[in-house]
C-alpha cells in the first residue's frame, strides 16, 4: 500500500516517465489489443469514442499518469511462476477489496497503468523480485469531475450468448453425459451379478474360517479383503455392510483389536472404491471432469497403491503392537520416507521430462 510521501514520490516519477514517452512494461504482461476477442476490442473502442465525445480524453490520459490523484494505492502481487489459475484468485481478491471499499463509501479503480513501472514501485515499496506486481487499485473519495460522470451502456445479453446457443448447451450437456450414464448402468449390472454369484457370502465364510489362525494379522487381511471387495463391487458402503458385521464378533474378546479391525475395514473399502472403474463416484468424477474414464482410473491407481501399501504395513504393526501413538508415529515416518524416495526417483524423472519439453518449445 502506498500513501502520503511514498505515493507522492511514485506519482512524480510516473509523470516524469510519461513526459519522456516511456510507456513502461508491467511484470505480468498483458496481451496486445489485437489479440483480444472481437467483443473486447469493440468495448475498448466504444470507451475511447465515449471519452473523445465528452472531451475528456486528454484528462483521462493525464489522470492515469497521476495515479488517478488517489490518496492511497494498493498494489497486489503474486509469486513469479504461479499458475494461471492464481490470476483468477487474485482477481476475486481484488474485486472483494473494491466491494469492501464501496461499502465503506470509498471509490476505487483497478488499472494496469498503476503497475506499468514495476522498477519504480520496488524502489519505494518492499516488494521482492520473486513476486510479480500484477494490478494496482486506487482508493479514495470520488470527486465531482466530469470524468467520474461517464456511464457506459451495458452489453445486451444476446451479444454475449444467443437464445439458440443457450438452448444448444442443453442438448450438448445431455449428450456429454450419455457415456457416463451407460458406464454407470453397466457398473450397476456388474454389481448385481457379483451379488447373485454370492461374492459377499464367499468372502464372509473365508474371513470367519481364518480368524483363529491369523488373529494378529487379521487387521491387515481385513484391509486387503475390503480393498478387493470394494474394487470388485464398486461400493464402499456395501463393503461396510458386508464386513463390519463379520469383524465385530471376530474381535469380541479383544476390544483394542476390534477398533483396529473396523478401521481396516473402513480404510480398505474407501481405497477400493476410490480406484474401482465401476464405482459410481469414479464414473461421475471422470464425467464431471470431461476426461476419459479409464485414464481417470489409471491416474488414481498410483496414489491409492502408495497410500494403501503404507496402510497395509501399519495395520500389520497395529495387529501386534496395539498402541495407537506408536502406530501413528510409524505411519508418519513411513509416509515421509516414501515421499522422499518418490521425490528422488520419480520426481527426478518428472523434472527432467519437464525441462526437455521446455527446451523443445524454445
Amino acid at each position: 500500500m502506498a500513501t502520503e510521501k511514498t505515493l507522492k514520490n511514485i506519482r512524480a516519477e510516473y509523470m516524469a516517465l510519461a513526459e519522456k514517452g516511456d510507456q513502461g512494461m508491467a511484470d505480468y504482461g498483458m496481451p496486445h489489443r489485437e489479440e483480444w476477442s472481437k467483443l473486447a476490442q469493440e468495448h475498448m473502442a466504444g470507451f475511447h469514442n465515449l471519452i473523445a465525445a465528452e472531451g475528456v480524453g486528454q484528462t483521462m490520459a493525464g489522470v492515469e499518469d497521476m495515479l488517478f490523484n488517489a490518496p492511497a494505492v494498493a498494489f497486489i502481487t503474486m509469486p513469479k511462476g504461479a499458475s494461471r489459475w492464481a490470476v483468477l484468485d487474485l482477481g476475486g481478491f481484488t474485486q472483494t477489496m473494491q466491494l469492501t471499499a464501496f461499502n465503506k463509501g470509498l471509490g476505487s479503480i483497478a488499472a494496469y497503468n498503476l503497475v506499468k513501472h514495476p522498477e519504480v514501485l520496488r524502489r519505494y515499496l518492499d516488494i521482492p523480485e520473486t513476486d510479480d506486481i500484477v494490478v494496482g487499485v486506487a482508493l479514495g473519495y470520488e470527486s465531482d469531475d466530469k470524468l467520474n460522470q461517464l456511464h457506459t451502456v451495458r452489453e445486451l445479453v444476446d451479444r454475449v450468448v444467443t437464445f439458440k446457443e443457450s438452448m444448444d448447451c442443453l442438448a450438448n450437456g445431455f449428450i456429454s453425459m450419455i457415456p457416463a450414464m451407460l458406464i454407470l448402468t453397466f457398473a450397476l449390472t456388474l454389481k448385481g451379478l457379483t451379488g447373485a454369484l454370492g461374492a459377499a457370502e464367499f468372502v464372509s465364510s473365508v474371513m470367519a474360517g481364518s480368524a483363529a489362525e491369523l488373529y494378529s494379522m487379521l487387521p491387515a487381511i481385513i484391509f486387503l479383503v475390503a480393498w478387493g471387495l470394494a474394487f470388485a463391487t464398486g461400493t464402499s458402503w456395501g463393503t461396510f455392510g458386508i464386513l463390519i458385521p463379520i469383524v465385530l464378533p471376530i474381535f469380541a474378546t479383544a476390544p483394542d483389536l476390534q477398533i483396529i479391525g473396523i478401521s481396516a475395514c473402513l480404510a480398505g473399502a474407501v481405497a477400493g472404491d476410490h480406484c474401482s472403474p465401476i464405482s459410481d463416484t469414479t464414473i461421475m468424477a471422470s464425467a464431471g471432469a470431461n476426461c476419459n474414464h479409464l485414464e481417470h482410473v489409471s491416474t488414481q491407481m498410483p496414489y491409492v497403491i502408495t497410500v494403501g501399501a503404507i496402510s497395509f504395513v501399519c495395520f500389520i504393526i497395529a495387529g501386534f503392537v496395539r498402541n495407537a501413538p506408536i502406530c501413528l508415529a510409524i505411519g508418519l515416518v513411513l509416509t515421509v520416507v516414501t515421499l522422499l524416495v518418490l521425490k528422488k526417483t520419480i520426481g527426478q524423472d518428472t523434472r527432467g521430462h519437464a525441462k526437455a519439453q521446455a527446451a523443445e518449445q524454445q
